[in-house]
């Protein structure tokens, strides 16, 4: 059985899903909704086969009118992130990947906005959160959130589908902070976990996805093994290194991509 993202407790889980069903600032609401829940879905904060409050309260939360929600949910579905199963316990729930699921309509969007400069600052930032969290997390863990942290790395390694691994290492990275006994890094992790592997699934290439898994399988390893041997600056150094090589990775793939000769 895969673990679930860990929370420090019942009211900061609250506060978790405050990050995700709160309303809306400015832009398209369709596109804001449809980026919001692929975010969550892909970071593990929605997992595989969680149901979706209803439309209406759903819609309500997210202060947003029920045709909009609608909207963004069709698309979501159309893409592989959501299922509708019918029934007097039937309803919207999160749908299984077994590979990055297709963009949605407004990948033209999404697109542009992974250039280089946005997943270098991007990496930068989530770097120095996540670093510091798992020095935290080697000095304050209690024991069973250690282990936690080891059943992640398992069902990591017993993965084959990339998506799947993919938001196995943000529960990992959300953990480690939940670990760290500091509320706001522990936000502030959910936060950039489901920015940064939106674009980590976004611009996969399938010929990497192997090696990808290899690489974090290793990484996850050796910090969860710092965190256990309660050693701050190894755990730190451990996750720099991670999120170093992953940056370089997907800077790589974007450039192959932007590199691709157009059809037509």
């Amino acid at each position: 059985m895969v673990a679930k993202s860990q929370s420090p407790g019942s009211e900061d889980h609250a506060d978790q899903r405050d990050l995700l069903f709160s309303p809306f600032v400015d832009g398209s609401l369709v596109q804001q909704t449809q980026r919001r829940l692929t975010e969550a879905i892909v970071a593990g904060l929605l997992q595989v086969g969680e149901r979706l409050p209803p439309e209406t309260e759903l819609a309500e939360l997210l202060g947003i009118a029920p045709m909009t929600l609608r909207t963004a949910l069709g698309a979501l579905r159309r893409a592989g992130y959501l299922e509708t199963r019918r029934g007097r316990t039937g309803g919207t729930f999160i749908a299984r990947m077994s590979s990055p699921p297709a963009r949605y309509e407004s990948e033209s969007d999404t697109s542009a906005e992974l250039n280089a400069e946005y997943v270098q600052d991007l990496f930068d930032y989530r770097r120095a959160i996540a670093a510091h969290a798992a020095a935290l997390a080697a000095e304050r863990a209690g024991n069973e959130q250690v282990v936690a942290l080891e059943q992640l790395v398992m069902a990591v390694e017993s993965c084959t589908s990339y998506a799947e691994c993919v938001r196995l290492d943000a529960q990992l990275h959300i953990n480690t902070a939940a670990a760290s006994g500091s509320k706001r890094l522990w936000k502030e992790q959910a936060v950039l976990e489901m920015e940064s592997n939106f674009a980590t699934l976004a611009i996969a290439e399938p010929a990497q996805e192997q090696e990808v898994i290899r690489l974090i399988v290793a990484d996850q390893r050796e910090i969860v093994r710092a965190i256990r041997a309660r050693e701050p600056q190894h755990a730190r150094a451990a996750v720099a290194s991670h999120l170093d090589r992953g940056c370089v990775a997907l800077l790589a793939m974007i450039g192959r991509v932007r590199n691709r000769p157009t059809v037509g």
